[in-house]
């Protein structure tokens, strides 16, 4: 699905990451995102016998955790479209402060929730080894 306003033909991949490195780059230097996130994000799925949907569903979240105030605003209606931009603009800057602390909170928290199941994920895997241990030694 292509979201509304982007021209896939425009799309230059290696600027959007460029700006998504040093968005986290400053995130980290004023202290919004952990110094040590890619170490507590680095989901490991041990579990062999978790289903591939649910490791897919994993994987996913710990890709997306990240909640973002930050889009250009666009239009495509002619004429009028600029005009529309300006409003969009003016509106987001007006609502950047509720809006920017609201996602920087969800953020937060889906941060703490992928790291918490990355943690539980590993503590079943452990558990798992230690009861296929046991069961050998009956």
């Amino acid at each position: 699905m292509v979201e509304q306003g982007i021209k896939p033909d425009k799309i230059d991949v290696e600027e959007i990451m460029s700006k998504i490195r040093a968005d986290i780059k400053h995130k980290k230097a004023q202290g919004e995102i952990p110094e040590d996130i890619d170490e507590r994000l680095s989901l490991k799925l041990h579990v062999s016998d978790v289903p591939e949907d649910i490791k897919d569903q994993l994987r996913e979240m710990n890709v997306r955790w990240h909640v973002s105030s930050e889009r250009p605003p666009t239009s495509e209606t002619p004429v009028v479209g600029p005009l529309i931009v300006m409003l969009k603009r003016f509106i987001r800057k007006l609502t950047r402060w509720y809006v920017g602390d609201v996602a920087r909170q969800a953020s937060a928290f889906n941060m703490q929730a992928v790291w918490a199941i990355g943690q539980m994920e590993e503590r079943l895997s452990n558990l798992e080894e230690k009861v296929k241990e046991l069961e050998k030694q009956k």
